[in-house]
């Protein structure tokens, strides 16, 4: 983990898990800093382009928003993140490790729950590849059908016809 600290009295880090975030200077020693909700909050931001301060004023209600995230839309969230880094088709790799924040999952074990619920119960994945497992690694496909629910046809799945000639 990188850090720097800036003049607006809060320090900048990168980490594998959480991506680049900010936190007030103030409060850069307390435990509640290695709360997964906040962990959550810092890579779903990330993952949205954005870059989150977390600060005494908002830190409580970081976790509070994410700890109370329901199931479906974790299992959500974790679809999401896998289709958001390919197409149908393509192979991505997730680290359960380091990813499971995208989901707002409190540790792997509960990502890993959502990732077999969308390939075995849900159809939306595929598990396509252990050979990285040793490293926590694991090898995923967006379905078509996971894409069907992520991108449902605006007509209703009808095919127009061309227009007569």
């Amino acid at each position: 983990m990188k850090s720097e600290l800036s003049s607006s009295e809060s320090a900048s880090f990168e980490c594998q898990r959480c991506r680049q975030y900010a936190v007030a200077t103030a409060i850069l020693n307390e435990p509640l800093l290695r709360n997964p909700y906040l962990s959550a909050a810092a890579r779903q931001r990330f993952e949205a382009g954005e870059r989150i301060t977390i600060e005494a004023s908002n830190a409580q209600e970081l976790i509070e928003f994410h700890r109370r995230t329901t199931v479906p839309a974790r299992v959500d969230k974790a679809l999401r993140y896998l289709a958001s880094k390919g197409r149908p088709g393509t192979l991505i790799w997730i680290n359960t490790d380091l990813d499971f924040p995208a989901a707002g999952a409190e540790d792997k074990a509960e990502f890993g729950t959502y990732l077999v619920h969308l390939d075995r119960e849900e159809g939306m994945i595929r598990a396509f590849s252990s050979e990285r497992a040793k490293e926590g690694v694991w090898g995923y496909v967006t379905t078509v059908r996971g894409w069907q629910y992520l991108e449902p046809s605006p007509l209703g799945g009808v095919i127009p016809r061309a227009p007569a000639s």
